[in-house]
């Protein structure tokens, strides 16, 4: 049985437990990361399905045709993993690993409202003993969702499966390749869903997830004597509720853009429409709630006019003025933006449970006794316009441990725009490309990730 004092923990005597492998620290892409995972009403894509299932159909404003598709790509890398703590502040040094590394990849398709989208998080970690025995755990987390949007985009929905799989391979000192001698596999269902209403200045959301207890489903003989493999896998039960708002000139929610099929946005193009469709692509809407067109609501408006009047039935978006009637391939002024992101997240209870860190040194280290909580906090801003958004976050990383005390992370990161590029001429608008980097500060750890991208 465990130990009740902090510091202390008894060795294992069989394999009649489960492993506990909640993802902390906070895991995933360099905004969300930046943001102090602060990120279930924020979050837009595939990237952020791991924080909110609605988020697989949440557009980014600049999303404009009717299929879209997208992947994900990202890694994040501790500093000097030898003197890393990814399992907590402990009071007995804690468990200190040779290599650490976590990726996500992740793959969606939208078809207007509607969304599909997998994402996998592989965490992998490496110990080695004083003979040179090395041996690989490998815990994922996998998201299969399904979203739609609601309420002409104001209301997001999706749902759909949690997988979580432990792989554990070993290898003796002079040999050069791993054995596998543990495999566990299990799933359960999750939902979530986002209310940004349009035109407004916030954001809420609420994700539920269920828990999974995965059993078993293959085993072989440890070739280090590893005596007591974990009879199962606990991923317990977790509920996020999660506000944000923003402020600057740019609106936070913008409406749903028109969903444009290939041949719309060449008819628009033949008609001439070009100044009128930027602002269209802003998300100007009619007084019904339907997106506006340029062919249906507009009048025909003479090029030489340098500031016609918008019809009185028009509902002009903030800022949407300036933006509307810009000459052909002209760059509107950028309205500055920001927003501030708070998130609470309680994880339940895993019974009979040890971490990690318990299964690598055989001994009862156990985590999730109780429910934990993990307040989290972000903001982001673009100091640069139109060149810099920087991103900064803090949050508390819970005591599931018996031998670890909860710490406080700090987090920052950036993107910055670094050039424009037609890919030799393959465009018609040049893409901007971008940098990004993020990193995650606390007692015993210290992690740091970098990107490339798109500037949008």
């Amino acid at each position: 049985m465990p130990t009740g004092a902090l510091g202390q923990s008894a060795p294992l005597v069989d394999g009649n437990y489960a492993i506990d492998v909640v993802d902390l620290p906070v895991l995933g892409t360099p905004r969300a990361v930046g943001l102090g995972g602060a990120y279930s009403s924020v979050g837009e894509g595939i990237g952020a399905a791991a924080w909110n299932p609605a988020a697989v159909a949440t557009r980014s404003r600049w999303e404009r045709d009717w299929f879209a598709w997208e992947v994900s790509l990202g890694a994040l890398f501790p500093t000097n993993a030898d003197s890393n703590r990814v399992f907590g502040r402990t009071s007995d040094g804690g468990v200190r690993t040779k290599s650490f590394r976590f990726f996500d990849v992740g793959l969606r398709l939208q078809f207007g409202p509607a969304s599909v989208g997998v994402l996998v998080r592989p965490r992998e970690f490496t110990t080695v003993n004083a003979e040179g025995d090395r041996q690989r755990t490998t815990s994922q987390t996998a998201h299969v969702d399904f979203a739609l949007e609601l309420m002409h985009g104001d209301l997001v929905v999706g749902g759909g499966a949690r997988l979580v799989n432990l792989d554990v391979e070993e290898r003796m000192s002079g040999t050069s390749s791993y054995v596998k001698v543990l495999g566990i596999l299990g799933a359960n269902a999750e939902v979530g869903a986002t209310y940004r209403p349009h035109g407004e200045q916030y954001r809420v959301s609420a994700v539920v997830r269920l828990p999974i207890h995965a059993t078993r489903v293959s085993a072989s003989p440890s070739v280090l004597g590893t005596p007591h493999v974990p009879a199962s896998v606990s991923l317990p039960w977790e509920l996020s509720f999660s506000g944000a708002f923003g402020f600057g000139a740019r609106p936070f929610n913008s409406a749903v853009p028109t969903l444009r099929r290939p041949h719309v946005r060449r008819s628009l193009a033949r008609e001439g429409h070009t100044r009128r469709l930027a602002c269209v692509e802003r998300g100007l809407r009619v007084p019904d709630g339907t997106q506006a067109t340029p062919a249906a609501t507009s009048p025909s408006i003479d090029p030489a006019a340098a500031q016609p009047t918008p019809p009185e039935d028009w509902n002009v978006p903030v800022g949407c003025e300036e933006f509307r009637f810009l000459p052909a391939g002209a760059t509107p002024p950028r309205p500055r933006y920001g927003f501030v992101t708070a998130e609470l997240v309680i994880i339940g209870p895993s019974a009979n449970a040890i971490g990690l860190d318990g299964y690598v040194t055989q001994t009862r280290r156990t985590w999730g006794s109780h429910a934990t909580v993990s307040p989290r906090i972000g903001v982001e801003g673009e100091p640069w316009r139109n060149r810099m958004k920087l991103r900064g976050g803090m949050y508390r990383e819970p005591d599931r441990s018996s031998v670890a005390s909860a710490r406080v992370h700090f987090t920052s990161g950036f993107d910055l725009r670094l050039f424009d590029w037609d890919v030799f001429g393959i465009l018609s608008h040049p893409l901007g490309f971008q940098v990004t980097a993020t990193s995650d500060l606390a007692p015993g750890y210290l992690s740091f990730g970098v990107g490339v991208g798109i500037w949008h």
